[in-house]
């Protein structure tokens, strides 16, 4: 079987799965990767992923994720707010308690992503880890079905 290397997370996935089968493990780390990394000079926040909003006046945290470029997801969550909107968690939150956000200081790009099923098991995977750490979320899905690699990954992680 073989699974893709993500370093630690990878190594004991295999350790588990080699008392049943033979792992092998598969990177993306190409050359041909790395040399199409060096010309694309794009701004991440022009590609689609996993993204974290932090509250200005508490620790209040948002995880989102969007196909779409970055940039555009934040100002939607910026319009929300300034339109006082229900679309967005982040935007009632800051209505609701009066705080502010400032997106140059405040927005952290989590993972760039471009395939929907892995963008939302890397969301899924950062809502997890900043639960299991007591952060404060303002997602509303944060109940995920259990999954014994999900909680591997999360040992790794932290």
């Amino acid at each position: 079987m073989t699974i893709p290397y993500f370093g630690n997370i990878s190594i004991s996935v295999a350790n588990i799965l080699k008392k049943h089968t033979y792992i092998s493990f598969q990177t993306k780390n190409s050359l041909q990767k790395q040399l199409n990394n060096a010309r694309n000079n794009s701004p991440s926040n022009s590609k689609s992923g996993v993204y974290k909003l932090q509250c200005n006046n508490c620790s209040a945290k948002y995880i989102g994720q969007t196909g779409r470029k970055l940039e555009t997801r934040v100002k939607e969550h910026i319009a929300a707010w300034h339109n006082k909107t229900k679309q967005s968690h982040f935007a009632n939150h800051l209505h609701e308690t009066n705080h502010t956000f400032n997106s140059q200081t405040n927005t952290t790009i989590l993972e760039i992503e471009n395939r929907y099923y892995q963008r939302l098991k890397l969301e899924q995977l950062h809502i997890s880890h900043s639960l299991k750490n007591h952060e404060v979320l303002l997602n509303d899905q944060t109940n995920f079905s259990p999954s014994p690699l999900l909680e591997i990954a999360l040992n790794s992680f932290s």
